[in-house]
């Protein structure tokens, strides 16, 4: 029997030549198929490469040059997040004060309630017919009825969105006056009794913020009970703004 080493068709004894390739037949095909292998073996790694050059050019994007950052101005915090991109660890979410979460429930239901104002009263307005909207009656007073449960709704969550900034903007008074008690103890603390038990330890600059920002979180946290940890974290970036990056930009 011989075979087309293109087409992989059989052929009758005594045929030369596979009539569709126009190539002459072999009689194994163990040769062909090791050249195959070894073309798969070539494509696969090749396909390899190309994932490894694809990461590689990933890693490299997402990687910030520790030589720029001083030649472009980063303050301490913009390094240290520079370096979180290098080293893979986990960005926290900046966090959010009571005022902000204050201005965010006065803005939504402000909107609510003119959003539900409005489909109210258009639901009002075509239920007596005052639109020009021809429906059925019956089919008008089901869409109207639909309608003006759901302004009553939006209407409902507009009001209790009113209500909880009522009760955020007490907490944000408290919280402000908190935050500036402790930005004021901050100004106390001594930059170099904050440096002084890294000192000899070899540590790059990105290094020492978070250990500076832990010495401060402690001491914050001896001088100060029960702060939540979210809001104790914001703190110390202030306070640390206030002793290291204005100390740099006063040099």
């Amino acid at each position: 029997m011989a075979w087309c080493p293109e087409c992989r068709y059989e052929f009758v004894d005594g045929v030369k030549e596979c009539p569709k390739c126009h190539v002459a037949l072999v009689e194994n095909l163990a040769a062909d198929s090791e050249k195959e292998d070894d073309v798969f073996s070539e494509q696969s790694d090749f396909e390899e490469l190309l994932e490894d050059s694809d990461r590689r050019e990933m890693e490299y994007s997402a990687e910030i040059d520790p030589a720029r950052e001083d030649a472009i101005g980063l303050t301490d915090q913009e390094k240290a997040r520079a370096y979180y991109g290098r080293t893979g660890a986990v960005y926290i979410k900046p966090y959010q004060s009571k005022a902000q979460k204050a201005e965010d429930a006065k803005s939504s239901g402000i909107a609510m309630v003119l959003v539900g104002a409005c489909i109210l009263l258009f639901s009002v307005l075509w239920a007596f017919d005052l639109l020009p909207i021809r429906m059925k009656i019956e089919r008008r007073f089901i869409s109207c009825g639909i309608l003006g449960a759901f302004s009553l709704f939006i209407l409902i969550m507009g009001v209790f969105s009113l209500r909880s900034f009522k009760k955020l903007r007490v907490f944000a008074q408290e919280e402000d006056r908190r935050t500036e008690e402790i930005l004021k103890w901050g100004k106390s603390l001594e930059i170099n009794a904050i440096d002084e038990p890294m000192e000899g330890l070899g540590l790059a600059e990105e290094e020492k913020y978070f250990g500076r920002m832990e010495i401060i979180r402690q001491l914050m946290k001896d001088r100060f009970v029960n702060l939540d940890p979210d809001y104790a974290d914001d703190v110390c970036e202030k306070i640390y703004q206030e002793l290291y990056d204005d100390a740099e930009k006063g040099k």
